[in-house]
């Protein structure tokens, strides 16, 4: 089904449980402002929203029962059509990249809503603490991935984000997600 908005000249299609929008923002921010927001006759309002990539966490308010629940929004741009895909907390997304100001605020009770916000919580104290060890490594110190050896030898960018280490066995650098990694000092 398509359904054009005359307005805009947007269409919108359903792919396999996304939605593709044809619209010429510029970034996904332009993109949330314009079209992840509750519409005039929903029984949500827009608290606060947060993006992280291509995640875009949405805190919304119930107008009736105040209860507060996290959306979370995966967005993907190819050729002029940007693709979404809505979840609620209470599913338990697989995406843990959502700001702290928006998991404090949550009221969400359901049982696997508490898990991912605490699972959040988890991973951004681990994602810190992997950043600070990444940067006091020295070359040649050894890692763990998946329990291989590996021999540190460069951060991939100036964020540490990502290392660039060799494995112990043929020596061929690979890049590895610091979120990933084993630090001996860590």
């Amino acid at each position: 089904m398509v359904i054009i908005n005359h307005q805009q000249q947007i269409a919108m299609v359903n792919k396999m449980g996304w939605t593709g929008i044809f619209a010429n923002y510029v970034n996904i921010k332009e993109f949330a402002d314009a079209e992840l927001k509750p519409k005039s006759k929903s029984e949500y309002t827009l608290i606060d929203r947060s993006i992280f990539g291509n995640e875009v966490y949405l805190l919304l308010e119930h107008k009736l029962t105040k209860e507060k629940v996290i959306n979370v929004v995966l967005v993907n741009r190819n050729a002029g059509e940007w693709l979404y895909k809505e979840m609620s907390e209470s599913v338990g997304p697989y995406y843990y990249n959502c700001a702290d100001r928006l998991l404090v605020q949550s009221t969400c009770s359901y049982p696997d809503a508490i898990i991912w916000r605490n699972k959040c919580t988890e991973m951004r104290l681990k994602k810190n603490k992997n950043l600070r060890a990444a940067k006091e490594l020295k070359g040649g110190e050894i890692l763990k991935y998946e329990g291989e050896e590996l021999i540190y030898v460069r951060p991939y960018n100036k964020s540490y984000g990502q290392l660039v280490c060799t494995t112990v066995e043929n020596g061929k650098p690979y890049r590895y997600k610091t979120t990933d990694l084993v630090f001996p000092n860590a």
